[in-house]
């Protein structure tokens, strides 16, 4: 590493390292603030980010913040399975590490199996982790023979992609995302993303069909404390900090959540420990210590502003389940 002094004052020199997925141009442009929020949305689950996340909702702070999640699925898997009932496809959208999977979306497909009125023909997983990807073909593997009680699946397909970039492969389908997957980028910081948002729910709108049907679940926690508490440990630190890894820059940035309770998002910015210099593509991005950089958002909605935005993206609220806390929302949403 290389050492830098301006008018007495030592700073280290970094040249970003080269990635050949887009990594290094993501995080330059945020370094030097060609862009609001980062867009490294894609990257955080490559090369070792699916494991670090996984680490993260394993028995941490962040996870127990979760836990109402599971346990409002398992107390409605039989209503999300009803609704479900007349659809020959279900799609599970991003369902991340194995035991998450195991604790939600197999819960409703469980009760879908065992109802000998159901239409389901076939089951899809969407999910742009390649590691989680091939642990939800295991998940299917193990566990959906045992679920087909006298009835014969055509399919159980793990798709490997981006579910915003995936073309559609089924005409109609029930659509599940657990899991809060309202990550967003290009937003303003000060303001509910409403566009971002409405893009996200055509997004779902589209994977589900002319006549699918969507059923989103999200944090729609309002406690900053609580927040706060869950997304501040060493776990989850070393998942969102994991680009800069990377690219070689984790050393000088630390971890910093923020909660912006006007616009209900919650902000992952990457903080400056240090004065920096980081080279790249032959430009000198100059950082200072204390700089925060938001990396990436995290939207939690209400769940009425949701049901507005959802109509203006092409969809008709239909249920919503809520767990006691309040914190944690299942949303079902019918596409027109």
């Amino acid at each position: 590493m290389a050492i830098s002094t301006h008018r007495g004052i030592q700073e280290p020199v970094v040249h970003l390292a080269q990635t050949s997925d887009g990594l290094s141009e993501a995080v330059a442009e945020l370094l030097s603030g060609h862009v609001p929020v980062g867009r490294i949305g894609d990257h955080l689950y490559a090369n070792g980010g699916a494991k670090r996340f996984q680490l993260a909702t394993q028995d941490t702070t962040y996870a127990h913040h979760f836990r109402s999640e599971e346990g409002l699925i398992q107390a409605h898997a039989q209503d999300l399975a009803d609704l479900a009932k007349g659809y020959e496809d279900f799609i599970v959208i991003g369902p991340g590490p194995a035991h998450a999977l195991e604790n939600k979306e197999m819960q409703v497909i469980a009760a879908l199996l065992r109802n000998p009125d159901a239409s389901l023909k076939r089951i899809h997983a969407i999910e742009l982790s390649k590691e989680f990807a091939r642990n939800t073909a295991g998940v299917f593997a193990d566990r959906l023979p045992h679920l087909d009680t006298g009835r014969i699946l055509e399919d159980a397909i793990v798709h490997t992609a981006n579910f915003r970039e995936i073309k559609p492969f089924c005409a109609n389908a029930f659509v599940m995302c657990t899991g809060s997957l309202l990550n967003l980028d290009a937003a303003n910081l000060n303001a509910f993303p409403s566009e971002q948002m409405k893009s996200h729910l055509r997004d779902f709108a589209r994977v589900a069909g002319q006549e699918g049907m969507v059923c989103l679940g999200y944090d729609a926690s309002q406690d900053k404390e609580r927040l706060l508490q869950a997304y501040k440990t060493d776990e989850v630190a070393a998942f969102l900090l994991h680009p800069l890894e990377r690219v070689g820059l984790k050393d000088y940035f630390s971890y910093e959540p923020e909660f912006n309770a006007d616009a209900h998002m919650l902000i992952h910015h990457w903080k400056a420990l240090s004065q920096l210099e980081v080279h790249y593509n032959g430009n000198v991005i100059n950082i200072f210590p204390g700089s925060k950089f938001p990396a990436l958002i995290s939207a939690k909605p209400d769940p009425y502003p949701l049901s507005v935005l959802a109509g203006s993206a092409g969809m008709t609220s239909e249920q919503l389940y809520r767990s006691p806390s309040q914190d944690y929302c299942l949303h079902t949403f019918r596409c027109a």
